[in-house]
C-alpha cells in the first residue's frame, strides 16, 4: 500500500507499540547510560503511556539542547536532547517516516541507512574506479560550507510536504524544526535524515537531468568523475545553480583534477589502481597502537583497543601496514588463519586442488577468483590463490602486496571473476594486480 497519502501516519508515530519499540532502539544507539533513560527504565510502561498521551494531546515540546564540543576528526558543536521523550520520539518518528522516505532516496546517496554507510561510499567509488579506468579519468569534488546549519526551514518544509500527506505530521514535524532557530542541529538523530532529504531532489536533478554516470553523494561531500573536465565543468555550473536555490554555499576549494592525484574523500585516498588511508587517519591509528603497546595490552586486549581502526582497514591497501603496526596480533585482528597451521603435506599446498601456474601466464586473462590464503617461503610473505582458468582449476603464488590488499577487501564476495594484470607505479615500478 502506498503510505504516502494515507492520514494516520500521526497515530502510528504515537502509538504505544511504535514508542516501545523506539525506546528500545534508542537504549541501543546511546553511548552511555544518562538519568533521564535510568528513570525511563525504572518507570517505561508508565513513562510510554505518559509520552503517548503528550503526543496525542499535542502537548509535547521539544527539549532543552545540551551543547557541547568535540574536535575529531573536526571541531564541531554537537546538540543533544534528553534520552526521555525527544530521543524517543525521534525514533518513533523515522520508524515510520523512513519507509516512506527510502523510496524517494537515490543509490547514490550514502550516509546514515542501513548497508549505505561510509564503508558501501568507499565500495562504490573504488568499483567505479576498477570498472572504468577511461570513464573516471578526472574528478570534481564538492563540499557544502556548513552544511547543517544552512539548511532552509523552508525548503525542508516543502520537500517534507513532498514526501508526506499526513497534515498532523507535518505540523509536528515542522515544530521539531523549528526548535533550532537556523538549520539542524548535529547530534539531533532526526537531522541526519533530515539533511539526507532534503537533498534527494537534487539526487534526482544529477542523475535524471544532469545524467552524470558518475556521482557519489556522502552528506554534503559529492563526487562527480567523468572522461574529461570540460564535462565535469558543465556540470559544476548546474550543480551550483541548483544549490543557490537551495540557499546552499559551495566552499571554494571545489576542484576539477586528475584522478591519478588522489580523491580524498571520509577518510580514503582513491587512486585509479589502489586506495590509501588519509594521512591524518594513519597517524591516529598508529599513535592508538603505541598507546595500547605502553599499557602493556597483547591479545584480545589489543584487538578491542583498536578496534575502530580494524573495519577502516578493510577497505584500503593496508598490508603492509598491519603488517608493521599489528606484529605479533595480525592474525588475530584480522581474524586470519595461516594457511601453514591448516594445510597438510610437505609442500602445504595439498588443500588446493589441481597444478600451480605462474602469474605471468595469466597475465591479462580473466580467471575466477575461488579462494586465498597468507603463507610464509623462505620467511617472505606470500598469497596462494586458487583460481579456474577456462574450466579447469589451479592455482599461483604471490608477493603483491596490492593482490593481497584487494583479496583481503572483497574475500567476503567469493568467488568472483577478475582479469590479472600489471601495472606500473608512479616511480615506473612494475607490480601484479587484478580488476
Amino acid at each position: 500500500m502506498n503510505r504516502k497519502g494515507t492520514s494516520n501516519l500521526f497515530e502510528e508515530v504515537a502509538s504505544i507499540d511504535n514508542l516501545r519499540r523506539a525506546s528500545e532502539r534508542a537504549m541501543e544507539n546511546a553511548d552511555h547510560e544518562t538519568v533521564s533513560m535510568r528513570d525511563f527504565k525504572e518507570h517505561k510502561e508508565e513513562r510510554l503511556q505518559e509520552l503517548h498521551d503528550l503526543l496525542i494531546s499535542g502537548n509535547y515540546q521539544t527539549g532543552k539542547y545540551y551543547k557541547f564540543t568535540v574536535y575529531e576528526p573536526k571541531e564541531r558543536v554537537i546538540c543533544a536532547l534528553p534520552f526521555y521523550p525527544d530521543r524517543i520520539v525521534h525514533h518513533a518518528c523515522m520508524q515510520v517516516l523512513l519507509p516512506i522516505w527510502e523510496k524517494k532516496f537515490t543509490s547514490d546517496a550514502y550516509n546514515c541507512l542501513k548497508g549505505k554507510g561510509t564503508h558501501a561510499f568507499v565500495k562504490a567509488i573504488r568499483g567505479a574506479l576498477d570498472k572504468d579506468p577511461d570513464g573516471t579519468m578526472y574528478v570534481l569534488q564538492i563540499d557544502i560550507r556548513h552544511f547543517y546549519e544552512s539548511i532552509s526551514h523552508r525548503h525542508l518544509k516543502r520537500i517534507i510536504r513532498w514526501t508526506i500527506k499526513d497534515k498532523r505530521l507535518q505540523k509536528f514535524l515542522f515544530e521539531i524544526i523549528a526548535s533550532c532557530k537556523e538549520g539542524v542541529p548535529i547530534g539531533n538523530y532526526l537531522s541526519q535524515f533530515f539533511a539526507l532529504l532534503f537533498l534527494t531532489q537534487f539526487d534526482h536533478y544529477v542523475k535524471e537531468v544532469i545524467r552524470a554516470k558518475y556521482y557519489f553523494r556522502y552528506c554534503d561531500d559529492m563526487i562527480f568523475m567523468a572522461a574529461t573536465k570540460e564535462e565535469l565543468w558543465r556540470i559544476f555550473g548546474l550543480v551550483q545553480k541548483y544549490l543557490q536555490d537551495l540557499e546552499l554555499t559551495i566552499k571554494p576549494n571545489y576542484r576539477v583534477f586528475p584522478a591519478r592525484t588522489g580523491i580524498d574523500v571520509v577518510g580514503y585516498v582513491f587512486f585509479p589502481t589502489h586506495t590509501k588511508w588519509r594521512k591524518r587517519t594513519k597517524l591516529r591509528f598508529e599513535k592508538k597502537c603505541l598507546i595500547a603497546r605502553s599499557q602493556g595490552k597483547t591479545g584480545k586486549a589489543f584487538k578491542k583497543a583498536i578496534g575502530a581502526y580494524l573495519g577502516l582497514m578493510k577497505y584500503c591497501n593496508s598490508y603492509k601496514l598491519r603488517r608493521k603496526w599489528l606484529g605479533r596480533e595480525f592474525d588475530l585482528c584480522c581474524n586470519m588463519k595461516r594457511f601453514s597451521d591448516i594445510a597438510e603435506g610437505k609442500d602445504k599446498i595439498e588443500s588446493y586442488e589441481g597444478h600451480s601456474v605462474s602469474i605471468t601466464e595469466l597475465l591479462d586473462q580473466s580467471v575466477e577468483i575461488h579462494s586465498f590464503r597468507h603463507i610464509k617461503i623462505h620467511g617472505k610473505e606470500k598469497v596462494v590463490v586458487q583460481i579456474c582458468r577456462d574450466g579447469e582449476m589451479c592455482y599461483f603464488f604471490t608477493g603483491s602486496a596490492v593482490v593481497a590488499d584487494k583479496l583481503d577487501r572483497y574475500a567476503d564476495q567469493l568467488p568472483f571473476e577478475a582479469t590479472i594484470c600489471e601495472e606500473v607505479n608512479k616511480n615506473n615500478n612494475k607490480y601484479y594486480t587484478f580488476k
